[in-house]
């Protein structure tokens, strides 16, 4: 490839960016590519414009690199390296939800789940004392665990974490017969946290479970919204608040499945 090279000589200091990008990207294709006949015009911005621009970002950048300095950019999920682990965010994620962890926020979290799936003390009553518990096997049999389980005198909730990983054969049955017994005469839900949201009932599904209104799906990303809007808000209160900026942390982690 031939390029010929033009100085944009205009002396306003804008730097026009659509001409950077456009500079990198054919200097690129220049060093890059096989020779050819083709002939292509590199427009390299004026000089004075380009160090105009850099000085302007370098100024740009000192508050960031202060909050930087501070810790405010740190992702401490990221370098715990939770990843896609589906058993490592669950772990996270019920230490949020469990009222008596040293979080110290009490029940602030298992209402943020509440308030993303919609419901009030008129659809699922919300358990005044509750103890959260993660890779359960509520009747005792290993072969039924439980990623989640959220249990009180009022109510029952198994939470199922997926990310990545597909379906079990019959596991939906296997989780709604489970919860049903232990629940008695209590009321019981089974939320299923996925990507999508959606509950994928296969056709034995549909025909055996007599409760199917019980099994809710909530995506990641609704729940994530949903609990970084009422974090925000608490941080405006106390923005000194660590277990809160943890959560928020926890927010952007769960932003990119």
């Amino acid at each position: 490839m031939h390029l010929s090279v033009n100085f944009n000589q205009d002396k306003d200091k804008t730097l026009d960016i659509a001409q950077l990008a456009t500079f990198f990207k054919m200097w690129k294709e220049g060093v890059f590519l096989e020779p050819s006949e083709e002939k292509k015009e590199l427009v390299i911005p004026d000089r004075e414009k380009l160090q105009y621009f850099f000085n302007e970002y370098k100024e740009a950048r000192v508050p960031m690199e202060e909050e930087k300095a501070l810790g405010m950019k740190v992702n401490v999920w990221k370098t715990a390296n939770l990843g896609r682990y589906e058993v490592r965010n669950s772990k996270v994620l019920r230490w949020f939800l469990d009222m008596h962890e040293d979080h110290g926020q009490g029940s602030f979290f298992l209402k943020a789940l509440y308030d993303s799936l919609g419901w009030d003390k008129s659809s699922f009553p919300f358990p005044s004392v509750y103890r959260a518990t993660e890779e359960c096997c509520p009747l005792g049999d290993e072969s039924e665990r439980v990623d989640i389980e959220i249990e009180s005198d009022e109510v029952l909730l198994f939470i199922e974490v997926k990310i990545d990983a597909l379906e079990g054969k019959e596991q939906l049955k296997r989780y709604h017969d489970v919860a049903k017994i232990k629940a008695g005469s209590r009321e019981w839900k089974i939320i299923y946290l996925t990507k999508d949201g959606i509950v994928k009932y296969d056709q034995e599904d549909k025909q055996s479970l007599s409760d199917k209104e019980k099994i809710i799906g909530l995506s990641w990303t609704h729940f994530a919204k949903v609990l970084q809007k009422q974090i925000r808000q608490e941080l405006r209160k106390n923005p000194n608040n660590r277990s809160l900026w943890l959560a928020e942390q926890f927010v952007e982690h769960i932003l990119t499945f």
